[in-house]
């Protein structure tokens, strides 16, 4: 399924009803966004793997390994490399 075909999808659900409905709506929503980052994080790890053994049969130094890779994540979420999430620096994975 296309984001295309999944927002047309939920164009079509109609709001709730009550102010608890609202709220519950969003906080499912909330969990759902939550559960899809976890999933995207997944990828990413293995991007890095991928990078850095690619680096490292180039010859990189040790030190050096998975420079760059969180800019190219950043890129691929759509976002600025160097807002990038300061968390990724804080994993010590870029």
């Amino acid at each position: 399924m296309r984001v295309a075909d999944l927002a047309r999808i939920l164009a079509g659900i109609p709001a709730p009803a009550s102010a608890a409905a609202i709220v519950d709506e969003i906080r499912a929503l909330e969990d759902e966004k939550s559960a899809l980052s976890a999933r995207q994080a997944r990828p990413a790890v293995a991007l890095d793997l991928v990078r850095r053994r690619e680096q490292a049969a180039a010859g990189v130094p040790g030190d050096k390994l998975g420079a760059g890779v969180g800019a190219e994540i950043a890129l691929a979420r759509r976002e600025s490399p160097p807002k990038a999430p300061a968390s990724w620096a804080s994993r010590g994975h870029w």
